[in-house]
């Protein structure tokens, strides 16, 4: 959990965010005051909520080539760690908000043919195994497609309004 505000600094530098942000010449990471927020339990429940739900989180359930079994863990479906620890936090009117869109969405997603019932899905997960497209370009479960749209909207303006000024606080970001 300590290292996941590294995980959101790290976000804060692709383009897709770092654009809404003029005026800033050069950021780079740094580890300067490494540690300093592992104190600070609402900005690690924070990243931790922006984290498991983010479209980067490219963490998949899948059987491998070998035939092993590997569990995404680190998102908010039945059972994972992640679904454990996210119990233990209170959660304010915006983190509940994003919350029960994901359930939305992810209730959806196991209605669709694709859905694997003994995965743990993640955004991405659903992004690219259900959120597909036919022949002609339509999306087959447009409802999916909605609402990972609208959690994505969410999930940038949560970042903005509660992580990135902590980020720059703490001096993941320079």
């Amino acid at each position: 959990m300590h290292v996941l505000p590294i995980i959101a600094a790290k976000e804060f530098l692709s383009a897709n965010v770092r654009r809404d942000y003029k005026g800033y010449e050069v950021i780079y990471l740094s580890g300067d005051r490494f540690g300093s927020w592992f104190n600070d339990s609402e900005f690690l429940k924070r990243c931790f909520l922006y984290c498991c739900l983010f479209y980067h989180n490219k963490n998949l359930s899948f059987v491998a080539s070998d035939g092993r079994f590997y569990r995404n863990e680190l998102c908010f479906d039945k059972g994972t760690i992640a679904s454990r620890e996210l119990a233990k936090h209170l959660l304010n009117p915006k983190e509940q908000e994003i919350l029960g869109l994901w359930n939305t969405l992810l209730k959806k997603a196991k209605k669709t043919r694709e859905y694997n019932p003994r995965f743990t899905y993640g955004l991405y997960q659903i992004e690219k195994e259900i959120n597909l497209r036919n022949e002609d370009k339509e999306y087959i479960y447009p409802d999916v497609h909605n609402d990972i749209q609208a959690l994505k909207v969410l999930l940038k303006a949560y970042y903005a309004k509660c992580i990135v000024k902590k980020l720059f606080d703490y001096e993941l970001l320079k």
